[in-house]
């Protein structure tokens, strides 16, 4: 007993156990004597001398599907039928040689104790006793029904999970600060207002904004103090954050020559 048991499609005809069948069959004297009676005509070794083998894999395809109607309607937990023998197939089918052509291909089975056995039956069928409690299409729909609303629910439930899971998470984080906040008060207080962008780019790449009241404190003083300053000569923005002028000493008047007496001198 080898492979798996019949299952009824529209390709069944190609099926090679199929295509093995209708050659034991065709090969048979009381198959073909069976075929060729109504034409008064006989075989003398296959027969194909009448009719084309498509015919023969058609036929054995009806018979098929008459043995398994039959089948299907006594056949119980087990995959045999106890009181069943090779012969009764050929009775169902009404083809001479059935039975045997199926035990050539492994569908069926004849033993002493269990009858006709076939394999692996319920692979492809679900015999007549097991089909009585089967559910309705009503019922399949209804429970489809239902196990998508239940999936859509724990969806909708998972998704209120996250949204709340996000926003603790929100309210846990601390603001950030953009660097440059403080850019604008430097850049409002520093008396040479050239090149901002280039300055904003300093200010940032920096991160001076934990040094802001430092710097801004540093140019106010200059602006009051610082003799350079006082005489114009004031870099832009970009310079002075550059090389950190606010670390630099503070000049005033009194300790710097101007430079108009230096040239008198």
């Amino acid at each position: 007993m080898a492979g798996d048991w019949i299952k009824m499609r529209v390709n069944l005809r190609k099926h090679p156990k199929v295509i093995a069948m209708a050659r034991h069959l065709g090969g048979r004297r009381d198959f073909m004597d069976w075929w060729s009676d109504p034409v008064r005509k006989t075989c003398k070794d296959h027969v194909t001398e009448l009719v084309t083998f498509t015919n023969v894999t058609r036929v054995t395809v009806c018979g098929l599907l008459e043995a398994w109607g039959a089948i299907n309607a006594v056949i119980k937990e087990e995959d045999h039928v106890p009181y069943m023998e090779l012969i009764d197939l050929d009775d169902i089918t009404g083809i001479p040689g059935f039975g045997e052509a199926m035990e050539a291909v492994g569908w069926a089975d004849e033993h002493e104790e269990n009858g006709l056995v076939f394999s692996n039956f319920r692979e492809f069928n679900t015999p007549e006793s097991s089909r009585k409690n089967a559910k309705t299409g009503a019922e399949r729909a209804r429970e489809y029904r239902q196990r998508k609303k239940a999936e859509a629910e724990n969806n909708e439930r998972h998704e209120r999970h996250e949204t709340s899971h996000r926003e603790e998470k929100r309210r846990d984080i601390p603001p950030v600060v953009p660097q440059g906040t403080r850019f604008d008060d430097f850049w409002q207080a520093y008396p040479n207002k050239t090149g901002k962008k280039p300055a904003l780019e300093k200010w940032k790449r920096k991160k001076l904004d934990a040094l802001a009241d430092q710097i801004i404190t540093d140019v106010l003083t200059r602006i009051e103090q610082h003799k350079p300053w006082s005489d114009g000569f004031i870099p832009n923005p970009a310079t002075y954050l550059h090389q950190e002028r606010w670390t630099a000493e503070i000049q005033p008047a009194s300790a710097v020559v101007p430079i108009r007496k230096r040239n008198e001198l």
